[in-house]
C-alpha cells in the first residue's frame, strides 16, 4: 500500500461481510437490484477502489440484513422480557435495515471525499514541480510522466492513468479530459480544465499553470483568513454553552424551588452537566472540522 493511503480507511467501517461478498451471490433477484442502484453510486465506488459496484451494493444489502437483525434480537429480547408487545421489533428492523443500507451506499462518497484532500494535499508540491519542467522546455507528456513517478499520493496516481491513456494512442487533450472527469480532487479538476483550455488556444502552457498555482496558493490564504474570522463565533458558542446557558437555568430552576413549582434534585443536576458537556463536545467538534486543510 502506498504511503498516502495508510491515513484513509479504504474499506467501510460499518460493513460487516466483504465488499466483494456480493460476487459470491448469483441470485437473480439481488444481481437485478444491485446493477439497478449500482449505476447511481458507480462513479463513487470505482473512485474509492471499492471493486465492482453491482457486487458492493448487494454486499451493502446482506451487511444492513445483519445490522437490521442484531437490533431486532437486541429490542424484541428487551421487549419480551418486560413482558410487552414485541411487535415494535419488527419495526426496528426494517427502519434500521433502511438507515443502515442509506450509510452503506453513501460511505463511498466519504473515502472519496477524503481521498479528493488526500490529493490536494499534494497538489501545490506537484504543479510546482509541473511548472519549473514546463518552463525549461520539458514536453507534456514527459512532464507527465516524470508527476505520474514522483510521490505525489493521489495525483501520480491520477496521472499515471492519463499516462496510460497517453500510450494507447489517446490524444494528451482527450486523455486529460477523462482524467478531469476520474479525479476526485476538485482543485486538480480546475488545474486540468486550467491546462486543456490551454493546450487547446495555444497558450502559454507555463504562464497557465503559474497562474493556477499562485491561484491556489491565494485561495488557501483566504481559507486561513476565513477560519480566522470564525474562531470568534465559535469562542462566543463556546463560553455561552459552557458557562452562561448553565448559569441561566441553574439560577432560573433556583427561583422555581423556593416557590416550590419545581425541585433541583442530584438527577437533575447530572443531567444539566451532561447535556453542557455533549453541547461542548458538539462545538469544538464543528470548530474543529471546519478547520482548513492547508499545505503551502
Amino acid at each position: 500500500m502506498e504511503k498516502w493511503k495508510i491515513g484513509i480507511v479504504m474499506r467501510i467501517p460499518i460493513m460487516l461481510v466483504s465488499e466483494n461478498f456480493g460476487s459470491k451471490i448469483k441470485i437473480g433477484i439481488f444481481r437485478i437490484i444491485g446493477k439497478k442502484i449500482g449505476k447511481y453510486i458507480e462513479n463513487d465506488v470505482k473512485g474509492a477502489m471499492l471493486g465492482n459496484c453491482e457486487d458492493y451494493v448487494i454486499s451493502s444489502i446482506f451487511s444492513s440484513l445483519i445490522w437490521g437483525v442484531l437490533i431486532f434480537l437486541l429490542s424484541f429480547s428487551l421487549l419480551y422480557y418486560q413482558g410487552k408487545d414485541v411487535t415494535p421489533s419488527f419495526i426496528v428492523f426494517i427502519a434500521f435495515f433502511i438507515v443502515f443500507f442509506i450509510l452503506h451506499l453513501y460511505y463511498p462518497k466519504i473515502i472519496l471525499r477524503k481521498i479528493g484532500e488526500e490529493g490536494d494535499r499534494y497538489l501545490i508540491y506537484a504543479l510546482r514541480d509541473m511548472w519549473v519542467q514546463v518552463s525549461s522546455g520539458i514536453p507534456l507528456y514527459t512532464v507527465l510522466s516524470n508527476i505520474s513517478k514522483g510521490e505525489y499520493g493521489p495525483i501520480s496516481d491520477d496521472v499515471r492513468n492519463a499516462i496510460s491513456d497517453i500510450s494507447s494512442t489517446e490524444s494528451e487533450i482527450n486523455a486529460l479530459e477523462k482524467l478531469s472527469m476520474r479525479t476526485a480532487s476538485e482543485s486538480f479538476r480546475k488545474v486540468l480544465r486550467h491546462i486543456i483550455v490551454s493546450l487547446r488556444t495555444g497558450t502559454g502552457l507555463s504562464k497557465s499553470i503559474e497562474t493556477t498555482l499562485n491561484t491556489l496558493i491565494l485561495e488557501q490564504h483566504r481559507k486561513i483568513r476565513d477560519y480566522s474570522s470564525s474562531l470568534n463565533l465559535f469562542l462566543l458558542l463556546f463560553l455561552v454553552f459552557a458557562a452562561v446557558v448553565p448559569s441561566i437555568l441553574i439560577t432560573f430552576l433556583s427561583v422555581l424551588s423556593v416557590f416550590g413549582v419545581f425541585m433541583i434534585t442530584n438527577e437533575t443536576m447530572i443531567i444539566l452537566i451532561v447535556i453542557s458537556f455533549f453541547t461542548q463536545l458538539f462545538v469544538v467538534g464543528l470548530l474543529s472540522t471546519s478547520r482548513p486543510k492547508i499545505w503551502l
